[in-house]
């Protein structure tokens, strides 16, 4: 039997350009929430974050055009009155070639303290240096309070007398 390739076909004089890019990591720290989904709503894109759980994050960084953009945060649900209502509706902007963690963090019941926000955290650290490992610790975690960070080589190791970051606050 043949088959015949029926359709469109690019003409080889065609190029298309790729517009600037950022990049961006989604994370849910809200700890008094159920699942979440994060996403653009002004163009079409695969970048978001959908039925995360508390601490749900994608591993990787997710491309997107660089811009400013409208991001939505909705409870995720089979319900289209729950997933229609977002409960965040605000602007980024994304420059590219920058990356950046967005972050939904704070509390989501009325009342509670402090409230929920989408913190934009740009990925820029500088360069350690050869055969050295940056890490940068951020405190997303609404409620806790100022936290030490210790840093070893390996789990086994015991902490050092003075923590690696001493009092680091929320945000």
């Amino acid at each position: 039997m043949l088959f015949r390739s029926l359709g469109c076909k690019k003409d080889a004089t065609f190029t298309e350009t790729m517009p600037p890019q950022a990049a961006v990591h989604w994370v849910h720290a809200v700890p008094d929430t159920g699942e979440m989904d994060m996403r653009p709503v002004d163009f079409i894109t695969n970048a978001g974050l959908f039925d995360a759980v508390f601490r749900g994050s994608n591993m990787f960084y997710q491309g997107i055009d660089a811009g400013t953009h409208q991001i939505r945060v909705f409870m995720s649900s089979i319900n289209p009155n729950v997933t229609g209502a977002p409960i965040i509706d605000t602007s980024v902007t994304l420059d590219s070639p920058n990356s950046y963690t967005l972050i939904h963090t704070g509390f989501a019941r009325t009342g509670s303290s402090p409230g929920r926000l989408l913190w934009v955290v740009p990925d820029a650290g500088t360069d350690p240096g050869a055969n050295n490992v940056g890490i940068r610790v951020v405190n997303a975690g609404a409620g806790l309070g100022n936290v030490d960070v210790y840093v070893t080589r390996t789990a086994a190791a015991p902490l050092p007398g003075t923590p690696n970051v001493a009092n680091l606050g929320y945000l």
